[in-house]
């Protein structure tokens, strides 16, 4: 009962999932694959990076509290249990009623081929308008004569046309 989570692990690599997340006493839980783990005396310890420590954690396998398998990026992990599933029985001979095509590893999606983008047709120039006054407008939408020493009623003052 000791090795047991260093034995699951094993027989997930012997299937084809190396790479396992492992949740640990402190109740989280980290990502390791199989070559990051190697054997002191007769312990099988997983090397953890830690960021927030800033340090390498070594810890024994079998001293984790579960062993789970994380789903590719945007699988649904529920339906990926019936691909680890198939791993596992083909592996170890278990019984396979069915291979269901979608339980199969899901295809890695490729991005389509750019698409030639044709420029609209040059369109005809606008009829040339008449430039409008050059009026001042107030904050009020009010048109407003700019300074000219015909219409200064005071310093800095406008009058309205």
């Amino acid at each position: 009962m000791a090795q047991l989570i260093s034995e699951i692990w094993q027989g997930l690599r012997d299937a084809g999932l190396p790479e396992v997340m492992l949740y640990l006493d402190d109740n989280s839980a980290s990502r390791c694959h199989w070559d990051e783990t190697t054997m002191i005396g007769e312990v099988r310890v997983a090397l953890l990076a830690d960021q927030d420590r800033k340090i390498v954690r070594i810890l024994p396998v079998d001293a984790c509290t579960g062993i789970g398998i994380a789903s590719p990026k945007g699988v649904d992990p529920s339906g990926y249990k019936g691909v680890v599933k198939l791993k596992l029985a083909k592996q170890f001979g278990g019984e396979i009623i069915e291979e269901p095509e979608a339980l199969e590893e899901p295809p890695v999606e490729q991005a389509p081929p750019p698409v030639a983008v044709i420029p609209p047709p040059a369109l005809a120039p606008e009829p040339s308008v008449a430039p409008k006054a050059d009026t001042i407008a107030s904050r009020f939408g009010v048109n407003m004569k700019a300074h000219s020493p015909a219409n200064r009623v005071g310093p800095g003052s406008y009058v309205t046309r």
